[in-house]
C-alpha cells in the first residue's frame, strides 16, 4: 500500500482508493480508469437452482423442442426481456448448464430437459 502525503489517495495493488466525505463513503475503481465501474463476474450461478426451475419448466412446456425466442419466454414469465431479473434469471440457468443462448433464442441443453421432464 502507498499513501501519498500530499493526497487523499491509497493505492492498494492496482486499485486506489479515494476519500469520500460525502454519505455514500468510500468508493474503488481501477487505477487507470478513474470513475468508470466494473462488471463482477461470478464463476458461480447467482441464484438458487429453484429459481431456474420456472424457466426451464416453461421451455419444456411451451417451446418449440425446447427452444423460444427470448421476448416470448419474458412475456411467458410475466416479465421484460430487458428486466434486470430476467437477465439474471437467465444467467444462473446458463451457469447452471440448464438453458443456452444464441443471439435471442433461449434452448434448453440436454441437462435442462433431463430436469424439466416428469419423472415416473
Amino acid at each position: 500500500m502507498r499513501v501519498d502525503s500530499d493526497s487523499p489517495v491509497a493505492y492498494i495493488s492496482g486499485y486506489s482508493v479515494f476519500e469520500d466525505l460525502s454519505e455514500k463513503g468510500p468508493s474503488m475503481t481501477t487505477a487507470g480508469n478513474q470513475g468508470r465501474r466494473r462488471r463482477r463476474t461470478r464463476p458461480y450461478p447467482q441464484r438458487a437452482l429453484d429459481y431456474c426451475m420456472e424457466v426451464v419448466e416453461t421451455l419444456y412446456r411451451h417451446g418449440l423442442a425446447g427452444s423460444m425466442d427470448r421476448v416470448v419466454l419474458a412475456g411467458k414469465l410475466g416479465t421484460t426481456p430487458a428486466s434486470s431479473a430476467f437477465v439474471i434469471r437467465l444467467g444462473s440457468c446458463e451457469r447452471y448448464g440448464l438453458t443456452r443462448s444464441d443471439g435471442g433464442i433461449v434452448e434448453l441443453t440436454d441437462r435442462g430437459e433431463a430436469a424439466a421432464a416428469p419423472s415416473s
